[in-house]
């Protein structure tokens, strides 16, 4: 389960600057990918971690990194 520490740095991450903030929930085999612009998505199965136009073509499955 994402504890809501988790949340407020997602906030102080986004808040000083950062585009991206990925948080990795091994326990739910999942993903949350925050965007400065506000938009959220919810990575599961076998779905990747993209570095969208912060890391331009990096991809990353899931699975590797659970």
């Amino acid at each position: 389960m994402i504890v809501p520490v988790k949340f407020a740095k997602v906030g102080d991450w986004l808040d000083a600057g950062a585009r991206l903030v990925w948080v990795v929930d091994p326990e739910r085999r999942l993903a949350r990918v925050y965007r400065q612009d506000g938009t959220e998505d919810v990575i599961s199965g076998d779905g990747a971690l993209l570095g969208e136009d912060v890391l331009p073509g990096f991809s990353c499955t899931l699975t590797t990194v659970l």
